[in-house]
């Protein structure tokens, strides 16, 4: 009595099994390339998403603000405020320096900077500073900030920023009572946020003594 062999099944190209275990390498390859294809269409999806905020965020390095203009208002008093983009073909001595981000001139001819430097946080605070015709302070005013909810409110007090009305000559913040008339007392707990507007204040003197008054 003869016995049956149980043939093996043949693929179309004569090896045996050769079928399935293709699909099993595809299927080992497609599984160890996942992680990589999950997070390049990650990454693509985000910096979709970042394009499109960018974009609906509107550039406001031209112009005066709503917000701007309000408090120039309130360190200047109310009138027609003209933002300068160049300084000498206004008639200035020097030109924009890049530490100042805007020069805005009311229509009397009292002009304020808007300056924008690092407390804690980097460009946390938008600062507008008021100058007076004989070069000192006329006011300071905070624009935005973004440093800690508390630091922010003691920085950004009308009783702090007063403490720069009237200062003309390079201001250092120190921590008791000042000594001098270029001295200012910091705000306890709030030391880097006090010196980074001590900075702009003496950005804003610099640069008012630089350019020159207009004939």
């Amino acid at each position: 009595m003869s016995k049956k062999i149980k043939e093996k099944p043949v693929s179309p190209d004569g090896g045996a099994g050769s079928s399935s275990e293709g699909k099993k390498a595809v299927s080992l390859s497609f599984g160890q390339f996942k992680p990589a294809i999950v997070l390049s269409v990650t990454i693509a999806l985000v910096g979709a998403v970042l394009i499109v905020c960018v974009g609906l965020i509107p550039d406001t390095s031209g112009v005066i603000t709503e917000k701007l203009s309000g408090k120039c208002a309130e360190l200047m008093g109310e009138g027609e405020f003209e933002l300068i983009a160049d300084w000498e073909g206004a008639g200035y001595k020097i030109p924009k320096p890049k530490e100042v981000a805007k020069l805005i001139r009311k229509d009397d001819g009292s002009v304020a900077f808007e300056i924008i430097t690092s407390g804690f946080n980097r460009n946390s605070l938008d600062l507008l500073i008021a100058m007076n015709a004989d070069g000192s302070v006329r006011g300071v005013a905070v624009v935005s900030i973004t440093e800690s909810p508390k630091q922010s409110k003691e920085v950004a007090a009308p009783e702090f920023l007063g403490r720069f009305k009237g200062k003309s000559g390079k201001i250092a913040v120190v921590g008791g009572n000042p000594e001098s008339d270029g001295e200012v007392e910091r705000i306890t707990g709030a030391t880097v946020s006090s010196k980074a507007i001590a900075k702009a204040v003496n950005i804003a003197i610099e640069t008012y003594s630089e350019m020159g008054a207009l004939e």
